[in-house]
């Protein structure tokens, strides 16, 4: 085993479980039915996998980023057929049985370890020192707590458009707020079981001498030889604990804000789903350094503000909101359903009252009911203690959401509804963008008849074959207007005597890698004359968007492709 395993084998099974917070029930998650398969148990066994043809996939993702280590080893070829390695979880290999029957399957080959997860492995090649160990997030065919831990294609096509939008993100905004994400670069389910499993790259990182990466749940689980829970030794001399330790999960509501309120990603960054770097700090002297908590025997350890978001099929995308922003959302267009598998997408034709916008539950559950809570138990806060350090988690989240919108929100004050302040501002921020959206509407060149005309059989055709949302009303309607953007056709209900909208629907251009299928460019050219060509290139400047989406100058061109 690579000796950076041995060290994150011990960090993620310090308390493997989820903790026992009020999202998840009053008492812990019993995993006891997977036997030697639970991961607080943290054995090492060989995670099989059965090699499929990639074209025998029911669907499959793979993004051009992927390492060209992980790529090689993923993927091979024999008797010119390409293949990929799909692996199973092998507490129920019985489930596989005529996906086993018709491709084999390979055991003894890769060993692995449970992820804090029971259903993702760490995995490396004994053979291949050079392949930097990944992670497999398998199905597993067990209920817990009543729910079946398949990755269904819901998950599926959220993995690989949520991964799509956290590559947009630029390196240079990651650093600026302390963040980065574990891409899930290839997801893939075979036509014989709805059953998908994801690969999941491990960054450099993990892989350092300096720094160690922990589990959130880390920093608050009981630890060995009586010790207190890292955040208890951390704030020891702390002065005012409640401030300090809401403090310490700013990074964390600084992120989250970002990626809610600028990215339009809604996750569930509980104590599993999100990382924790942290500094080794040899121990030079007896004396504890401040602001830290004993690692080791040799070391102690230091937050340095830094968090890894994981497990990108939680997210929720808001793609209204990208649209808004003129951001890419061009990975809904390598699904089929771009807007049926996304997940409480606002790109649905819903009406804005009734649109899960779900900022507030993401905070509420996912951060303050996980980090928040189990921070409390840790330091063994009182009633009145806990709800002061409950009330300065909003007020810093409120902060973090003014930096990010321009607009000063303070808390609780010019908050009306605190049950869902976070939502209701995302709906005035929506407002806002869409009096932009408004005004372009009233630009000549979007209401040229033959460009509207054009892009309606567009959006009917994509609508026919189910890459639309519902648009409430008919199409034939006269207040209905088509709006082209780089990824989507946006279809829109505005009424001229009040300039707002009844209703939104949006279509997804197919990717090129739909087969069978012609690009989008391609189809005006059938369509339009190259007057409107030029003005759907013209119309695309004055957005801001780069004419080469479309490339229209380029197809008008004799003997273009």
């Amino acid at each position: 085993m690579p000796k950076h395993l041995k060290r994150m084998r011990a960090i993620l099974n310090t308390n493997a479980r989820l903790q026992e917070v009020n999202t998840f029930g009053t008492s812990k998650i019993d995993l006891s039915i997977l036997g030697p398969y639970d991961p607080i148990q943290g054995k090492i066994f060989y995670i099989p996998y059965v090699p499929i043809p990639i074209n025998a996939f029911f669907e499959f993702f793979h993004d051009k980023n992927m390492s060209p280590d992980l790529e090689k080893f993923i993927f091979f070829q024999y008797n010119g057929v390409e293949f990929a390695k799909y692996f199973i979880h092998p507490s129920r290999t019985a489930n596989y049985h005529k996906l086993i029957e018709k491709y084999g399957i390979v055991r003894g080959e890769i060993p692995g370890f449970l992820a804090g997860s029971p259903r993702s492995f760490i995995v490396w090649d004994p053979n291949k020192p050079k392949l930097q160990p990944f992670v497999v997030k398998t199905s597993l065919h067990f209920k817990v707590n009543d729910d079946l831990k398949l990755n269904i294609p819901n998950k599926l096509h959220r993995s690989h458009y949520v991964n799509s939008v956290m590559n947009s993100i630029s390196q240079k905004i990651r650093d600026k707020y302390q963040f980065d994400f574990l891409p899930e670069s290839a997801q893939m389910m075979p036509q014989e079981m709805r059953a998908a499993t994801f690969y999941r790259e491990l960054t450099d990182d993990y892989f350092r001498d300096d720094k160690i990466i922990v589990p959130g749940y880390y920093l608050s689980s009981a630890r060995t030889h009586g010790r207190q829970a890292a955040i208890a030794e951390i704030l020891d001399s702390s002065q005012n604990i409640v401030e300090d330790a809401a403090e310490m999960l700013r990074p964390l509501l600084r992120t989250s804000t970002l990626l809610m309120f600028e990215e339009g990603l809604k996750g569930e960054l509980h104590e599993q789903n999100v990382d924790i770097e942290v500094e080794l700090v040899a121990k030079s002297s007896g004396k504890k350094p401040k602001n830290t908590f004993e690692y080791s025997t040799t070391h102690w350890g230091k937050l340095t503000g830094k968090i890894i978001i994981k497990d990108l099929d939680s997210f929720r995308v808001d793609s209204e909101l990208r649209i808004r922003k003129e951001k890419t959302i061009s990975g809904l267009r390598d699904a089929f359903k771009p807007f049926i598998y996304t997940k409480f997408t606002r790109a649905s034709g819903w009406s804005d009252a009734d649109a899960p916008l779900f900022n507030q539950e993401a905070f509420d559950a996912y951060i303050v009911d996980t980090f928040g809570y189990s921070f409390s138990q840790a330091l063994a806060l009182n009633k009145k203690d806990a709800e002061k350090f409950y009330r300065k988690l909003n007020e810093i989240m409120a902060e973090e959401v003014s930096n990010i919108i321009g607009r000063d929100i303070k808390y609780p004050h010019a908050i009306s509804r605190r049950e869902s302040w976070l939502d209701d501002i995302a709906r005035e921020e929506k407002q806002i963008a869409d009096e932009k959206v408004n005004r372009l509407l009233i630009d000549k060149t979007l209401l040229n008849n033959e460009l509207q005309n054009i892009l309606r059989q567009e959006y009917s055709r994509l609508r026919s074959i189910r890459r639309s949302t519902a648009l409430h009303g008919s199409l034939n309607n006269e207040k209905t207007y088509f709006i082209l953007h780089r990824d989507v056709i946006e279809a829109r209900e505005f009424d001229n005597d009040t300039q707002t909208d009844v209703a939104i629907g949006f279509a997804a251009l197919e990717s090129k890698k739909q087969p069978g299928q012609m690009q989008f460019e391609v189809r005006m050219k059938q369509l339009s004359s190259p007057q409107v060509l030029i003005a759907i290139e013209r119309f695309i400047k004055n957005q801001g968007y780069p004419a080469q989406n479309l490339n229209c100058s380029a197809i008008l061109q004799p003997g273009s492709k």
